[in-house]
């Protein structure tokens, strides 16, 4: 999606724990994410800066802007991680809870698992298919040993006691929320329950999508992220 806005200076960092990046020396809860982007935030110099996140980053990104030393000007985010509900939280929380009980080694083919990459790739995944499809899934596949099992439990486990309704109701920068019509993983209900708490908030649903629009639509939800740009953020 970066491609498609070449407008704009972009800084990407890998999460810690996540890539070739090393983990947090701490817990990996959202909280702790939000301090770590911070720091990376004031370290690096940034005024004047936009933030855009996906998933668990649009959470994190929320709680830097109100917790944050530099807070962006305004925020974008895309099937921001609010608490789940029905099918998709339950099948998710047993799926990392049970990885919880397996030991290390183990634990890391559980929860980095070909086969059950490719299943949930095709609830995932709404709209590609043929090449474009086979190629998505190459790179999660290509991905999977790079996963680190403490890391991706912390997290998800944390997402499910953070009430992301408290930080978007004192963010004071506008929000650009895009939701999945058909997104498994987080709701549309949530995320129109979340976006109505917030103070400048607008939010944008992709009918045909679910939870990973940035891949299968790039070119749409860098448009929609320009004019968002465009009206909400000066510098």
């Amino acid at each position: 999606m970066a491609r498609h806005l070449d407008a704009y200076r972009l800084i990407l960092p890998d999460r810690p724990g996540y890539g070739e990046s090393e983990p947090l020396g701490v817990s990996h809860t959202l909280t702790n994410y939000s301090q770590w982007l911070d720091g990376f935030v004031c370290g690096i110099g940034l005024t004047g800066f936009a933030m855009w996140g996906h998933s668990f980053g649009g959470s994190i990104a929320l709680i830097q802007a109100v917790d944050g030393k530099r807070k962006p000007s305004a925020i974008i985010g895309v099937s921001i991680a609010a608490t789940r509900g029905g099918l998709g939280r339950l099948l998710n929380t047993s799926y990392y809870q049970v990885g919880r009980l397996i030991p290390a080694k183990p634990r890391q083919m559980w929860l980095a698992n070909k086969p059950m990459e490719n299943a949930t790739g095709r609830l995932l995944f709404k709209t590609t298919r043929g090449q474009e499809r086979k190629a998505l899934f190459s790179e999660r596949n290509a991905a999977l040993p790079l996963l680190k099992p403490r890391v991706i439990t912390e997290e998800y486990l944390s997402s499910l006691r953070t009430d992301l309704e408290i930080y978007v109701g004192a963010v004071t920068v506008p929000i650009l929320f895009i939701a999945g019509a058909r997104d498994i993983i987080v709701p549309l209900g949530q995320i129109r329950r979340l976006a109505s708490k917030a103070r400048w908030g607008v939010l944008e649903v992709m009918p045909d999508q679910g939870h990973m629009s940035p891949l299968e639509i790039p070119a749409a939800i860098a448009s929609l992220t320009e004019e968002f740009l465009a009206k909400n953020h000066q510098t």
